[in-house]
């Protein structure tokens, strides 16, 4: 007997891994990807799709399908998702389209109150640009020999007070670059420890690095007044069989969600201590589509 790929999945459906999260509006929003067999066959494979769920603080919603998209970055009031030639914003009720060939392939994106800075590819080749309401403004690279080692998809953008904030990963460092409108700072160099994320809280830049050869391993620097702190470890508990760690801002506090095989669960970081883990789900979510 001859069965479609999907039989399988109909019975036991394909889990959802969240690669996304972010904070709008005192809600934690979860972005995951999935994979489709339901009715899917050799001629029609399976399909990936791009899925939400919103948390309140109490509850969690059923997932629902959005489209696709290379990046995210959260403001007060918005999300902004940016893919090929376009960006996107969701205000927790509506969607909004913009078509700017400008954005180009594979963008990453920040939002400052001079426009909209994008990191991407266009005709291979990388490039930085300010797309404002009047003009589109190219954005020379801290220095010209660092064009080939910075690759999109390891980098990470932020904009925070006037000035634009550049993460990028060659060998075994991760490299910061600042930006005041007219000049590149000089680099720091931070050990490279597998993956990394920054994020955007008041009045500070919290930077996570998650040691890949140790995965319960966390450290966080804070950006503050010009400098960058010491790295302080941060200690979570049962991070064994977990998917993913991500950072974001959650009810006007810094979080770390994490997703195990189990649950989803969030620890609120303050001031470099962490306390919880609080839980949004269990046991795990299973997507059904």
């Amino acid at each position: 007997m001859i069965y479609s790929p999907g039989w399988l999945f109909n019975l036991f459906p394909f889990p959802s891994f969240s690669e996304n999260a972010a904070g709008l509006k005192g809600k934690l929003l979860l972005f995951s990807k999935t994979i489709k067999f339901k009715g899917r066959s050799f001629e029609h494979p399976p399909e990936e799709k791009m899925m939400l769920r919103i948390f309140d603080g109490k509850s969690l919603s059923e997932p629902q399908e959005i489209k696709s998209f290379a990046s995210l970055y959260p403001t007060e009031d918005k999300i902004y998702f940016f893919n090929k030639g376009l960006y996107r914003t969701f205000d927790g009720k509506n969607w909004e389209d913009f078509k700017n060939s400008a954005i180009g392939d594979n963008p990453k994106g920040a939002v400052g109150p001079g426009g909209i800075y994008v990191l991407s590819t266009a005709r291979k080749k990388l490039g930085l640009k300010l797309i404002s309401e009047n003009e589109i403004k190219g954005i020379p690279l801290p220095e010209d020999e660092i064009r080939e080692k910075i690759h999109v998809c390891s980098s990470k953008i932020l904009c925070f007070e006037n000035e634009l904030h550049l993460f990028y990963k060659n060998d075994d460092n991760l490299f910061y670059h600042k930006y005041d409108g007219k000049n590149w700072s000089e680099p720091d160099r931070f050990e490279n420890g597998g993956d990394y994320k920054a994020i955007v809280f008041k009045d500070k830049i919290l930077l996570f690095q998650m040691y890949s050869y140790k995965r319960q391993k966390i450290t966080l620097r804070v950006y503050s007044k010009n400098s960058w702190s010491e790295p302080k470890t941060l200690n979570l508990r049962g991070t064994s069989f977990q998917f993913s760690i991500v950072p974001a801002i959650f009810g006007e506090r810094p979080i770390l969600y994490q997703q195990a095989f189990f649950s989803e669960k969030y620890y609120f970081v303050d001031e470099g201590q962490v306390s919880g883990p609080f839980k949004i789900s269990s046991p795990f979510s299973f997507s059904t589509d």
